[in-house]
C-alpha cells in the first residue's frame, strides 16, 4: 500500500534566511580599504601621502618625496595614526586571488631626519608559542611609534579552534607586552 503524502501551502511564502556573504577585498587600491583621505599631517616631519603607481602602493613624504613602496599582490588594508600624530601604523594584506592574509603592518614614526618606514611583525614572525596567528584589527599605536594595540587571531594550541584577544605588543622586537592595553605615551605628571 502506497501512501502519498500532500503538502498544502496556506498563502505562506517559504521563510529564506540570508546567509552571510563575506566581502573578499581584491582591489590592491589602498582608498578601496581605508576610510578617508590617505594623507596624514606627521608633525614636523612633514606630511604622508599614499599613492597607487599600478597596483603598487607608494608612501610619500611632503607629495614627492617616495619613502616606501609596497608592493603587489600586497596591499594596505588598514590605518591607525598615534594620539599625537606623529606615528602610523598600517596593516599590509596579501591577496591570494581567492582572499587575503595578514602579511605585516608598515610603520611610520619619528626620527630626528625625519620619519623612518619599516615592515615589523611578518606573518611568519614566532608569537604565541609558534602557533599560526594574524592580526583582525588595530587599536592604536604609541606616539613614538613603538607599540600597538591589536587584536590578534590566535590558533589555539593543539586544536584548529581560533580565539581572537586584544594585546600590547613592542614592534621592534615583537615582544607581547601584555593582554589587553599598556600604551602610554609619556604623559607628564602634573606639578603640585
Amino acid at each position: 500500500m502506497a501512501l502519498a503524502t500532500t503538502f498544502i501551502c496556506l498563502g505562506h511564502e517559504p521563510t529564506v534566511r540570508p546567509s552571510e556573504v563575506r566581502v573578499v577585498k581584491k582591489s590592491m587600491d589602498f582608498s578601496d580599504h581605508l576610510n578617508g583621505p590617505a594623507n596624514w599631517k606627521l608633525g614636523s616631519a612633514g606630511t604622508l601621502t599614499l599613492k597607487m603607481d599600478g597596483d603598487s602602493t607608494t608612501f610619500l613624504i611632503n607629495g614627492d618625496q617616495e619613502v616606501f613602496r609596497l608592493n603587489a599582490p600586497e596591499y594596505i588594508d588598514e590605518a591607525v595614526l598615534s594620539e599625537d600624530g606623529a606615528s602610523i601604523v598600517f596593516v599590509a594584506m596579501k591577496s591570494r586571488g581567492f582572499g587575503s592574509d595578514f602579511a605585516a603592518l608598515v610603520r611610520v614614526y619619528p626620527a630626528a631626519d625625519g620619519v623612518k618606514v619599516s615592515r615589523v611583525l611578518e606573518s611568519g614572525e614566532k608569537l604565541f608559542d609558534a602557533r599560526r596567528w594574524w592580526i583582525s584589527e588595530l587599536g592604536a599605536v604609541s606616539n613614538d611609534g613603538t607599540r600597538i594595540l591589536a587584536k590578534f587571531g590566535v590558533n589555539a594550541p593543539d586544536s584548529n579552534r581560533m580565539g581572537y584577544r586584544w594585546f600590547t605588543v613592542e614592534l621592534g622586537s615583537g615582544k607581547i607586552l601584555s593582554e589587553g592595553l599598556t600604551i602610554e605615551n609619556s604623559k607628564k605628571p602634573k606639578k603640585e
